[in-house]
């Protein structure tokens, strides 16, 4: 009997792996790349040493950049290549997911968190991405799993300490926010030390072991985390967060808002009403850590929250909701409350198929490479839209000149003066804008006291332009 039941737990998980992998790959290399996913090729593509000295200018740190210029060494730079190796580590985050909840829990409770992972919106649609969040997740999940192991007072696996150091290591080197992953550890510990001294006293010393490891490890990257932070703070591409953009992104976890309101009183269950309180106590201090922690930085200082970064911490949301379910009075009704979530996912599953998400830089540059001539200029309102623009682009007569990268102290003389040369002695000028920059309108304005507007598309927040100079043949 115990035998079946394993077998029927083993062909459990496998199928819910498939499902997850087949939400994960389909329509892969559908949509273009957008910027973000365009930088991480542009840097992915140089050399190791280049890498690092990129991501120094930048606010994330090299490691998924290594593992992305290395992925595309057999499998190419299409889109599709690109994203699959974070689909592949998003199949893997369900494995991790529930290897975790059946430490902390039971199998039963590991199939269930596996499935809502594996069916959620959120995870399916960060594991489509040429970004690094499914990697974060992935580390964040094994750190938290082995910290676990670490931290049991009555038994210890010998691999737990160097899985620790390990996947922690990883999470700090892929995302900054690797670090609240820390954090909420932290934050367990000291509740174990309020909560049961002799506890605390008999795990303390091998924890504090395995993060002095990790920091050691991380001092090659201190200095330049620091400047990271620093260039965060100066940003404007997060806007301060507020009460409500905290509840969204808890319906984004969910998937949809019908799906937070099944999902939320099941991850209330084990809080209030399970018996299990150091395992459900961990969790808790994780979604803290890495959900509301974040998010209070961001109202009080500076703003860093973004529900993307926070992936790992919707993880711990999803695992209380399982064992939620498995807290429930009756068999039956466990399987029908796993039923209810699985066909409320159906819904925003579709949806998230069946909308454009991303930039359609394919289409644009396309329409501009029709309608070019041999030396157009092209210009730019911002550097980095060149990378998504040259990486469509089928053309190599075109003249590109990208916008100062560094524009402190610029006036709206000036740029007008930096507009006027570049355009001199060209008839036909391709404007390449992003709508939300403040520089766009005054180029355009400058660029329209001798040119004339032929042709213009607009696609989620990017704009193309052509302009023929006035009384030219």
């Amino acid at each position: 009997m115990a035998d079946r039941t394993r077998v029927s737990g083993i062909v459990a998980f496998l199928l819910i792996l498939a499902v997850g992998a087949v939400l994960r790959f389909h329509r892969l290399g559908a949509e273009s790349l957008w910027l973000d996913e365009a930088v991480s090729l542009e840097i992915a593509q140089e050399s190791l040493g280049d890498i690092v000295h990129d991501t120094t200018d930048d606010v994330h740190p090299p490691l998924y950049y290594f593992a992305l210029h290395y992925w595309m060494l057999p499998f190419g730079h299409s889109e599709a290549a690109m994203r699959s190796l974070s689909a592949v580590l998003g199949v893997l985050v369900i494995g991790a997911v529930s290897r975790l909840s059946t430490t902390l829990f039971d199998p039963v409770t590991g199939l269930v968190a596996a499935l809502f992972v594996a069916l959620s919106t959120f995870h399916v649609g960060l594991a489509q991405e040429a970004r690094m969040y499914t990697l974060l997740a992935l580390a964040s999940v094994l750190s938290m799993e082995s910290f676990a192991r670490l931290v049991e007072p009555h038994a210890l696996s010998r691999w737990a300490a160097a899985g620790y150091v390990v996947a922690t290591t990883a999470a700090l080197y892929t995302h900054n926010y690797g670090w609240f992953v820390v954090v909420a550890q932290g934050l367990y510990l000291a509740g174990l030390a309020i909560a049961s001294r002799e506890a605390y006293l008999q795990v303390w010393r091998r924890a504090f072991f395995a993060q002095a490891v990790v920091v050691l490890l991380y001092l090659p990257w201190l200095e330049r985390f620091f400047e990271q932070v620093l260039r965060v703070r100066q940003g404007v591409w997060i806007l301060p967060g507020s009460p409500l953009s905290l509840l969204k992104a808890f319906t984004q976890y969910a998937g949809s808002t019908e799906l937070a309101w099944a999902l939320l009183p099941l991850a209330l269950l084990p809080i209030v009403f399970g018996r299990e309180r150091r395992q459900t106590g961990l969790l808790v201090v994780w979604m803290a850590g890495l959900v509301l922690l974040p998010f209070l930085i961001s109202r009080l200082a500076s703003p860093i929250f973004l529900p993307k970064y926070t992936i790992a911490g919707s993880v711990a949301v999803l695992l209380l909701a399982a064992r939620g379910v498995t807290l429930l009075p009756k068999k039956a009704v466990q399987v029908a409350a796993v039923v209810a979530v699985a066909g409320l996912s159906i819904a925003p599953l579709g949806a998230y198929y069946g909308t454009v998400h991303k930039e359609r830089w394919r289409d644009l540059v396309a329409a501009v490479d029709s309608r070019a001539r041999s030396g157009d200029l092209v210009l730019f309102n911002q550097s980095y839209l060149q990378t998504p623009f040259d990486y469509y682009t089928k053309r190599t007569d075109l003249v590109e000149v990208p916008f100062l990268e560094v524009r402190d102290g610029l006036t709206t003389r000036s740029i007008r003066t930096l507009v006027s040369v570049a355009a001199a002695g060209h008839d036909r000028v391709w404007l390449v804008v992003t709508t939300a920059d403040p520089l766009s309108p005054i180029m355009l304005e400058e660029l329209l006291a001798r040119y004339a507007v032929v042709t213009h598309d607009q696609d989620r927040g990017v704009e193309t332009y052509l302009l023929i100079r006035k009384n030219s043949s």
